[in-house]
């Protein structure tokens, strides 16, 4: 039996090819997938007969949805709080790795695309998306934060925009991706299996992406930046939903939905994270275990968990349950250095 069954590893030509093979769980992370992976490529970093990493997902629904959040929740309930510790450790130390990865790396984002998966996916150096990728950072549904270093790549998208996908989880087709700067080059679907066998054959990986990218269907930001761009610019939460309030619009509502349901104090965690500017992947991923290190010791992470994924009842009970009962000094403690328990990244 092989050491990482929900895996594939090979080399081909040159080419390590990296494939989720978790369909059924829509090629969900778990905390051995992702030190499979961080073993590999710093294994293939090294191996003069490799070239460049593909990475792709099994099936046709899914790239990867995230992460094993249910693993997170079991082991909350056994009180083993240090197996969460160690799995928030291993996947943000596997996503500046491949950040900062010495090779090429290509992602074959063909299909959902969420969370966990944007981490092994957005840092990578050549990003494809096709007319199945549905993209979306939607961690504060279920009371915790937009991690994986999205305070890093969501900088990078036009103005507002980040903000307005950290907070409100909403969902990306390509067209939309592309506009957001979350990947670089769209695909069809069909032609996927193309682009990886050329780029396997020895074809340069810009002329194969370059011969294959198309024009994706149209998205919705261009037409909706400038009233996301007002309403998200606001100064708090609160006054977003407040601007929210007053657009008679789909999009507008649907936000101000979200916003309304989910967790205050995770919401003004992701605010303040969002804001912060010119944060470059290190800074991010380090800022994401001091966060995380704070909030898997409060309820509201595993009170999402249970209501959208477990008892599937939708009606979570947030602590605190409204905005102005939110301590900011609490917010602020959060950022705090870990001391001893630092993530350690080597620098830039």
């Amino acid at each position: 039996m092989t050491k990482y069954p929900d895996l594939l590893f090979e080399i081909q030509n040159g080419v390590g090819l990296i494939t989720l093979n978790r369909p059924k769980a829509l090629n969900a992370l778990s905390f051995m997938m992702l030190k499979g992976i961080h073993e590999t490529l710093i294994q293939w970093a090294d191996q003069k007969d490799v070239r460049s990493v593909i990475i792709q997902g099994m099936g046709d629904r899914a790239f990867c949805a995230g992460g094993d959040v249910r693993s997170l929740y079991d082991a909350h309930l056994q009180g083993d709080h240090g197996f969460i510790q160690a799995l928030f450790r291993e996947e943000y130390t596997l996503n500046y790795l491949i950040a900062t990865y010495p090779k090429p790396y290509i992602a074959l984002m063909d299909g959902i695309t969420m969370g966990g998966g944007c981490g092994v996916s957005v840092h990578g150096s050549h990003r494809v998306v096709t007319e199945n990728t549905i993209m979306a950072m939607p961690e504060t549904g279920i009371g915790y934060f937009p991690d994986v270093g999205a305070s890093h790549f969501l900088s990078k998208c036009p103005d507002y925009i980040g903000l307005y996908l950290g907070l409100t989880g909403a969902r990306l087709n390509a067209a939309d991706i592309l506009f957001a700067s979350l990947a670089d080059y769209f695909v069809p679907a069909a032609a996927i299996n193309a682009v990886r066998d050329q780029i396997i054959s020895g074809d340069p990986i810009e002329t194969v992406l370059l011969a294959h990218q198309d024009v994706p269907e149209e998205g919705m930001l261009t037409d909706l930046q400038a009233e996301i761009d007002h309403c998200f610019a606001a100064s708090s939460v609160s006054e977003i939903m407040i601007l929210l309030q007053v657009i008679d619009a789909s999009w507008a509502q649907k936000a101000l939905k979200t916003l309304k349901s989910n967790s205050p104090f995770n919401l003004e965690i992701t605010y303040k994270l969002l804001n912060l500017k010119d944060t470059n992947s290190r800074e991010s991923l380090i800022g994401d275990l001091r966060i995380s290190w704070r909030l898997i010791e409060m309820p509201d992470f595993y009170e999402g968990v249970r209501a959208v994924l477990v008892d599937k009842d939708n009606a979570p009970h947030w602590h605190p349950e409204r905005f102005d009962m939110v301590s900011q000094d609490e917010i602020v403690s959060c950022f705090e250095p870990l001391g001893i328990d630092e993530l350690e990244l080597a620098p830039l």
